[in-house]
């Protein structure tokens, strides 16, 4: 039975780049919108606590009009 990997390559991953009517995105589309990672979307969700987003039960979503404020905050931050 071959044996499962267990890094996986990151050069197969694509990103899921929400498309521009979109307005509510994902993490894993936040996280492409950005241009950073997931990891980095839930590090900043948990510990951070500066991106805001909506919880859906289980589900984090994200107003593309919040996250351009956040990233013009972090811009002035810088």
């Amino acid at each position: 039975m071959p044996r499962k990997a267990k890094n996986p390559s990151t050069k197969d991953y694509v990103p899921v780049v929400p498309s521009p009517d979109q307005k509510y995105l994902t993490v894993k589309n936040a996280a492409a919108y950005l241009g950073c990672t997931v990891s980095f979307i839930r590090h900043e969700l948990v510990y951070a606590k500066a991106v805001p987003h909506v919880r859906c039960g289980a589900r984090i979503i994200f107003d593309r009009a919040d996250l351009d404020a956040y990233m013009a905050r972090q811009k002035a931050a810088a």
